[in-house]
């Protein structure tokens, strides 16, 4: 399983939660700063207005400790295309030793300004095209 791969799951339509070996870990970053997440699809809602990505964090939601953060959103459209980014910021303690971790499921929504329409989405890591699914309950 390739580094990209172990950083995310994604599971659109169910809430779960993924079993992944640290320390290479779970969705974010390396130590040093916030970095930019891969993000190989989105869900787009009904009205085309709004991305959902999901990435993978090492914490629930809830968990008062919680040491990954999104810093940053980014959405630049023109008429053709639309790139995305979304920048996480880990300060999560790191494991002295490979260790079972669980991780969690977050999704973040990107507002576009414009409907997706006939436009490509690019995620803004490496340019690459994100795989886009339309919402099965049209939300």
């Amino acid at each position: 399983m390739d580094l990209g791969a172990q950083r995310r799951v994604t599971c659109f339509g169910r809430t779960t939660f993924a079993l992944l070996l640290a320390p290479t870990a779970l969705a974010a970053t390396a130590c040093g700063g916030p970095e930019w997440q891969d993000m190989p699809s989105a869900m787009l809602s009904k009205d085309e207005r709004t991305l959902t990505v999901e990435l993978t964090f090492k914490r629930p939601e809830n968990d008062k400790k919680q040491c990954q953060q999104v810093t940053e959103r980014k959405v630049e459209e023109s008429a053709s295309q639309v790139v995305i980014g979304v920048q996480v910021q880990d300060d999560c303690p790191r494991p002295s030793k490979p260790t079972i971790a669980i991780g969690y499921v977050r999704r973040v929504t990107l507002h576009l300004k414009q409907p997706l329409g006939g436009r490509i989405v690019l995620e803004n890591v490496h340019h690459r095209r994100v795989r886009i699914y339309r919402s099965p309950d049209g939300s």
